[in-house]
């Protein structure tokens, strides 16, 4: 068989194995018979119905109160259907309630707090309801200690600080500041100056600056105070003015020194004689703090007894515009007596030392005849006394000694007994214009001298000589002369 015969029919396998095009659409065959029906199924259970729809609160608004008004709280709920206000309570003390529905969904609370209330937090309940926001509550005064001050304060310190009034409240007319909140409470303070007012002329006293020290009996605890103003028509309650530490006192001998630290800036101590903490009345009391590297506060308190008011002195001489780390007294009762050493600059959390100490003072009787006195440190006065009554006049002559530092100055005290037989220790007296302290051309009446009131009748007069500028020293020496005639 030839070539072009195989090739031939090899061509002809391959056309042969290949696919055709596709044919027509046949038609649509005949419809079979219709199969029988099928059984029922079984009935479905009932569906539950829909959950019920819970009131609740969405939103409050507001929520402060401000001592002696008024504020409101507006509320919002959901699916509560309000008709009437349910009944809103709190346990706060001087908080009352009310309210106002404005639509089944929304209502307002008017919240009236008493002059008298407390600051703080106050909440609110509504039947089953918890609303959600807490009231604020201001009350009409607080004290705010000045910066570098802070709570608690111990007995015996010093403190500065400003009482704030809130809005609505001031004061006017004839106005004091009570230490307590009731009468018959002590007043745990002793005011070393007055009373600062504070506030622009158009919007009344908007605060009071205090400067102050509490009282060394102090308990540990809240102090209250009380502004009363309006001439006694209106009480401002100030809760909370300070903390008081419980900070006992460290006996501190008369005639005697004892080394200490000032523990966290300060220091308090009971003057006492031997076991007896008791000065007696008349007494001329010396406190001095030595070998201290720091600026020092030095103060002498008398707490308030019954009737008897406190009583402080302190390192700062303001008549004489000048200060040292003494300080002298005469005592004006038989009591205990305290002093407290504080940093002059505030440094909290001083641990540094000193000595400090005490000591009786003996009265020099005047002579008429010049008695040399030395004024050892400063702060140191030289103490005379005379016995003087009605119809006698007084006699003086103080000048410094040769080569002498010091420049004189002079208080005048006595001690006497008043019409009603009360002794009397100590009252400062007033010469000339009103002076308490003495200078210049007023230490020297020799010859004719100063006649006695009739009024005073029998008293002990008493001169304290101290240098104007309270130096001391070897160098800070006088000559005093004084007599009765």
């Amino acid at each position: 068989m030839n070539k072009s015969f195989l090739s031939l029919l090899a061509c002809a396998a391959l056309v042969a194995c290949a696919a055709g095009p596709d044919g027509a659409v046949g038609a649509a065959g005949v419809q079979g018979p219709q199969g029988e029906q099928g059984g029922q199924g079984e009935a479905g259970a009932n569906g539950a119905d829909a959950p019920a729809r819970e009131g609740s609160i969405v939103s409050v608004t507001g929520g402060s109160v401000v001592a002696g008004s008024s504020a409101q709280m507006h509320v919002m709920g959901q699916y509560t259907e309000w008709t009437e206000a349910p009944e809103i309570t709190t346990d706060y003390p001087g908080i009352s309630l009310s309210a106002v529905v404005t639509s089944p969904v929304s209502m307002v609370i008017t919240v009236t707090a008493a002059e008298d209330v407390r600051s703080g937090e106050a909440n609110l309940v509504m039947g089953d309801l918890q609303l959600p926001k807490t009231v604020e509550v201001t009350q009409a005064a607080t004290f705010i200690l000045d910066e570098g001050q802070a709570n608690p304060v111990r007995p015996g310190q010093t403190f500065s600080g400003t009482i704030e009034f809130a809005p609505g409240f001031s004061i006017s007319g004839s106005s004091s500041v009570k230490w307590n909140l009731e009468d018959d409470a002590p007043e745990f303070i002793v005011l070393t100056e007055s009373l600062g007012v504070e506030g622009p002329a158009d919007q009344g006293v908007t605060g009071l600056g205090v400067t102050g020290l509490v009282a060394p009996n102090a308990v540990s605890g809240e102090m209250n105070w009380r502004v009363i103003t309006l001439n006694a028509a209106q009480t401002i309650p100030v809760y909370s003015a300070l903390q008081i530490q419980d900070s006992p006192a460290v006996d501190m001998p008369l005639d005697g020194t004892i080394e200490a630290t000032l523990e966290n800036g300060f220091g308090l101590y009971r003057l006492a004689r031997g076991e007896n903490p008791l000065i007696p009345a008349g007494t001329v009391v010396r406190v001095e703090v030595q070998n201290a590297d720091f600026p020092v506060n030095l103060a002498v308190s008398l707490p308030a007894s019954g009737d008897d008011r406190p009583a402080l002195w302190t390192n700062e001489d303001v008549y004489l515009e000048a200060s040292s780390n003494t300080v002298e007294f005469i005592a004006p009762r038989t009591a205990a007596y305290f002093a407290s050493v504080d940093h002059g600059e505030g440094l909290a959390g001083a641990e540094l030392t000193y000595s400090i100490g005490g000591e009786q003072i003996e009265m020099v009787p005047a002579t008429g005849q010049p008695q040399e006195a030395t004024l050892a440190r400063p702060g140191h006065g030289a103490w005379f006394a005379r016995s003087i009554t009605a119809g006698q006049t007084l006699t003086w002559s103080i000048v410094p000694g040769e080569d002498s530092d010091a420049t004189p100055a002079l208080y005048p005290f006595r001690n006497f007994t008043d019409d009603d037989g009360v002794d009397v220790f100590g009252q400062r007296l007033v010469f000339y214009e009103g002076r308490i302290v003495l200078t210049g051309a007023y230490l020297y009446y020799p010859g004719r001298g100063v006649a006695w009131p009739e009024s005073w009748g029998e008293s002990l007069y008493i001169w304290r000589v101290v240098d104007q500028n309270l130096g001391g020293g070897g160098g800070y020496t006088i000559s005093f002369t004084g007599n009765v005639e």
